[in-house]
């Protein structure tokens, strides 16, 4: 009898002890969650602190010169989150340091047409984590960023509402000029095994502006 209680208790022991170390992990996990949270806000708002300090207050918008293979040069003007500083700064960084001068746009999807870098610099911004940005959530012509495997990032437009496939890239702002250039990219003629646009769709240069608050947007502004 008594051997069998024995057996029994054992059993009961070793589920507690095994619930308690459960317990334990999950309490370190979310632990690690809350740090890992805290310094996610911490670089956002170093990057929010470096993009007004290097631009002034107001909406960042970014005017993309797009050369064609025929006709006339094209102007796409796009604006820039404030949902997504970590990402937007990383992009800033990059156009401060030329990598997106003749960079080419080169796949289009039905879902997306995509850019790639001309260049990385020494200095290789990456994504550290990816922010949401509830707000565009990869809407109809919003702009999104997917990391690469080098480092980089790559850019995009979206051309459907892409949020429940894109939820592992920054979405960091939209189209708000230059549909027209939109429209003469999108007809380019795309390869039909490679999805390649032919010919691509270069980049000459991106020029950054900022569009001042409003008196409205400023009493909007957290203290």
């Amino acid at each position: 009898a008594k051997v069998a209680e024995a057996n029994s208790v054992e059993p009961a022991l070793k589920t507690l002890r095994l619930r308690q170390e459960l317990a334990h992990l999950e309490h370190e996990d979310k632990i690690i969650a809350d740090q890992l949270k805290t310094l996610q806000r911490r670089i956002q708002k170093s990057a929010r602190d470096s993009i007004i300090k290097m631009y002034g207050e107001g909406t960042i918008r970014v005017d993309l010169q797009l050369n064609f293979n025929t006709g006339s040069p094209g102007l796409l003007s796009l604006e820039l989150s404030d949902h997504t500083p970590h990402a937007v700064w990383v992009w800033l960084q990059q156009l401060i340091r030329h990598d997106w001068n003749d960079a080419m746009f080169r796949w289009k999807l039905e879902h997306v047409v995509l850019a790639t870098p001309a260049r990385l610099s020494s200095q290789n911004y990456k994504l550290e984590f990816i922010e949401r940005n509830e707000e565009l959530n990869h809407q109809k012509y919003s702009v999104g960023l997917s990391q690469r495997e080098d480092g980089g990032v790559n850019l995009y437009i979206n051309l459907l509402n892409n949020g429940p496939y894109h939820e592992n890239d920054a979405c960091i702002g939209k189209v708000v000029g230059g549909f027209g250039a939109l429209n003469k990219l999108l007809n380019v003629p795309v390869h039909k095994e490679t999805n390649h646009l032919d010919p691509a769709v270069s980049i000459r240069q991106a020029t950054v502006k900022v569009i001042p608050p409003t008196d409205n947007e400023k009493q909007k502004q957290p203290q």
